[in-house]
């Protein structure tokens, strides 16, 4: 009932067992609502018997409607020891090691997840991991969708979230329909016609798009098309001029390219 920040400067508190000493304020309330002041001892992880500090945690409890109280089914399962006490270790094991996550680690590098398609679904009334979390990923991985749940909290099994999060995964399994193998063609089409376009396109042959080998690969759908040059000098310019093109037309939906050379065989 007492935590430190796993990234923050009360890290070392997580070192130290805790420990329930007495009630500050006892437990009191009626149907629907209650409050309880406790205080907790932090105890040298080598030495139990020494106190670092100590602290009081106060509680305010109140019975909320629509889905955010846990159903008895998920308090008996958490409440049974052996599940609590396994729960306990692997959950405390993280937080310990701060995840193995550096301080700021996803928002950082969000920009690698750029692209790839994504649902982030976060429960309006989640205390473990609070809303502004998903909106911090959110604004650093914009194409992600960001779908919040008004009256669900931290479970995924609560109905508001486990709906959001099966409608994504359909959709997703959806990408290999007829409109995402037309995409494709479409993509590769366009950059046939942007090469076109290009100063040394009249050295370069440019083929029209022809199947992969193997069309479909991560429910993705892949498309190809080859470009000839007799003259390697040309074919390393236009290469170099057409990847900005590639790059402009990648921003216009989930796209990804890949350019192979091969001079023995060009």
């Amino acid at each position: 009932m007492s935590f430190g920040d796993v990234n923050g400067s009360d890290f070392w508190r997580l070192a130290a067992a805790v420990k329930f000493e007495r009630f500050v304020v006892e437990p009191t309330g009626g149907e629907g609502r209650g409050y309880f002041a406790a205080r907790f001892n932090y105890q040298v992880q080598m030495n139990p018997n020494e106190t670092v500090c100590s602290e009081d945690f106060h509680c305010t409890i109140h019975a909320l409607d629509g889905g955010r109280l846990a159903s008895a089914a998920t308090i008996a399962r958490f409440t049974a020891p052996e599940y609590a006490t396994a729960f306990a270790r692997i959950e405390n094991h993280y937080f310990r090691h701060g995840g193995w996550w550096e301080d700021g680690q996803l928002i950082r590098d969000a920009e690698r997840l750029r692209g790839i398609p994504a649902v982030i679904v976060q429960g309006r009334y989640d205390m473990c991991t609070p809303m502004m979390t998903a909106w911090d990923l959110h604004r650093a991985w914009p194409e992600a969708e960001l779908r919040i749940i008004d009256d669900a909290g931290h479970a995924f099994d609560e109905p508001g979230i486990l709906d959001a999060l099966i409608a994504a995964t359909d959709r997703f399994a959806g990408l290999g329909d007829d409109e995402d193998v037309a995409a494709a063609g479409d993509a590769v089409a366009a950059a046939a016609g942007a090469g076109a376009t290009l100063a040394d396109a009249p050295q370069v042959a440019i083929y029209s798009p022809v199947p992969m080998g193997v069309q479909r690969v991560a429910n993705i759908e892949r498309a190809q098309l080859l470009v000839e040059s007799a003259s390697r000098a040309a074919l390393q310019r236009f290469l170099a001029q057409w990847h900005e093109h590639l790059h402009a037309l990648r921003g216009k939906g989930l796209i990804r390219w890949a350019v192979d050379v091969d001079p023995l065989v060009i």
